[in-house]
């Protein structure tokens, strides 16, 4: 088959050698910084691919192609248009793409449950490596809220409680808080937040909300952690943070900094069983 890599961090990187491995015809546009041989735009314009894989989130503007290891800018609608009747595959794809572009079919491949799932795993990882390097702490004791209990949430509060921290998760659905309970950790209301924050050494944010809002971040330990895993709008006001003097780690897209040739390979999966 023949495919089109482009833009993204290590995990496009990643996935590129593994289809050039397999034998497949691959080109890749938009990672100058690597040592993978680059197609031009007027190759691609004359080329039929089977697929072209975006990488994940597909843009951090909505405006430009998310790829960090390229020279120079790509404007996401110019590229689109330049591609010929193929399936088109990328992450957290805003809505505003997600219609046929000359033919093409643009496919959000994050909206695959087994890819959240495995992806939450590596998250995880990467989460927990996070917070050893940023905090002067053990995880083992520490008192850890995780701020929400969706895919994220689930496996990282059951990795901290299995590394012996005193964990609290909260959560807004009553069958959320129940399960929490019965998983052995401590519950309470996402909206209750601001009542509890100053017991805590790590908060973990998962919510892509402003769930813990200013009078909150006030109220927290001087020598607190905030790793916020979430996309924007993100959890808490950032400024209003480094006013307070908080030690807060941005921690976006975990699996292509710390594990991208894993991720890499579950996107791919995820993408073979599309096409």
């Amino acid at each position: 088959m023949r495919f089109l890599v482009v833009g993204g961090d290590l995990r496009q990187y990643y996935i590129a050698q593994s289809l050039k491995t397999s034998g497949h015809l691959t080109d890749v546009f938009g990672l100058d910084k690597t040592d993978l041989e680059q197609t031009t735009i007027d190759k691609i314009k004359n080329t039929k691919y089977d697929a072209v894989i975006l990488p994940m989130p597909l843009s951090l503007d909505q405006i430009h192609l998310n790829c960090p290891l390229n020279s120079y800018k790509l404007v996401i609608t110019e590229l689109l248009n330049s591609l010929n009747n193929t399936k088109i595959f990328g992450g957290i794809i805003n809505e505003k793409f997600l219609k046929p572009i000359n033919h093409n079919t643009l496919i959000d491949f994050t909206k695959d449950e087994e890819l959240l799932l495995e992806n939450a795993q590596l998250t995880t990882e990467g989460a927990l490596l996070t917070a050893i390097q940023n905090t002067n702490r053990a995880i083992y004791k520490s008192n850890c809220l995780c701020v929400g209990y969706g895919r994220i949430g689930k496996s990282l509060s059951q990795a901290l409680n299995t590394l012996g921290a005193n964990v609290t998760v909260s959560a807004r659905k009553a069958t959320d808080l129940k399960a929490i309970c019965k998983n052995g950790m401590t519950q309470i209301l996402t909206s209750e937040i601001d009542i509890y924050i100053n017991k805590f050494d790590i908060i973990f944010n998962t919510v892509p909300a402003r769930v813990i809002n200013d009078e909150a971040l006030k109220h927290c330990k001087n020598d607190v952690t905030i790793i916020e895993l979430a996309s924007a709008p993100f959890g808490f006001d950032r400024e209003t943070a480094n006013s307070l003097k908080l030690n807060t780690i941005y921690a976006p897209s975990l699996p292509g900094k710390y594990s991208p040739k894993s991720a890499g390979e579950i996107i791919l999966k995820t993408i073979f069983k599309n096409i």
